[in-house]
């Protein structure tokens, strides 16, 4: 359960980061 956990953090991280790129 470790695997699903590490790419969802870096899958989110990203998302995070290009979400208040276009959001803004």
């Amino acid at each position: 359960g470790r695997s699903p956990p590490t790419t969802t953090n870096q899958t989110g991280a990203r998302a995070t980061l290009v979400v208040p790129l276009w959001r803004t």
